[in-house]
């Protein structure tokens, strides 16, 4: 079955400038198998096969081509501001979990924290916790804060004390070039900057 869906998404990748949402019949039936089986997991981009991992080039090639399928739409779940109304998301992939109930989530046995997202095609192992992004100020954002902030403070005529500061190495550090997909760097809870005011002087 695997080969047969290979063949059908590899002759589509050789025409996929003629592929659009309007596109019906084979192509469509053999991409959305693609991506059905990498949602449930007995699909993998990558495995592991004489102990060297192999890509499968076609399943790239399909989720690729799922993006010319479907046009983006408005989707609920933005935030919203008094007067104003929502803001949607506009996006061509659906999330994995839409449309579930109680029951599906229990088959797929994994939760799903509010503000949590995992589009489609994502395989979610059992016992998982799928939590929501956080955003993390790395080491040198905060120093940068903390020390304009002590500056401003000195030039306001309040005293500041900075109290230790230790450097982040350059293990701490991810180069974008590297293989991290988002190139950010990464954040050591001892690389902060600690800045306090000294105790009020007492009044005579």
């Amino acid at each position: 079955m695997s080969k047969q869906l290979e063949a059908a998404v590899d002759a589509a990748w050789e025409k996929r400038d003629g592929i659009n949402s309007a596109t019906k019949g084979e192509v469509r039936d053999a991409v959305e198998a693609a991506i059905a089986g990498l949602d449930d997991g007995s699909f993998r981009t990558a495995e592991k096969i004489g102990g060297e991992w192999v890509v499968n080039q076609w399943l790239k090639k399909a989720v690729l081509l799922s993006f010319r399928l479907y046009d983006s739409v408005p989707m609920d779940g933005g935030a919203s501001f008094p007067g104003m109304g929502a803001a949607p998301w506009f996006d061509k992939v659906p999330l994995k979990t839409t449309g579930w109930d109680a029951k599906r989530f229990a088959k797929a046995n994994f939760r799903s924290v509010p503000g949590s997202v995992i589009r489609s095609w994502t395989r979610v192992a059992g016992a998982s916790i799928a939590s929501r992004p956080r955003t993390k100020l790395c080491s040198r954002t905060i120093a940068r804060y903390a020390l304009s902030s002590a500056r401003a403070r000195a030039r306001d005529g309040a005293s500041s004390h900075i109290r230790s500061w230790v450097p982040p190495t350059p293990a701490s550090r991810t180069d974008a070039s590297s293989s991290t997909p988002s190139g950010h760097q990464r954040c050591r809870s001892s690389s902060l900057l600690r800045v306090s005011s000294p105790p009020p002087t007492r009044r005579k």
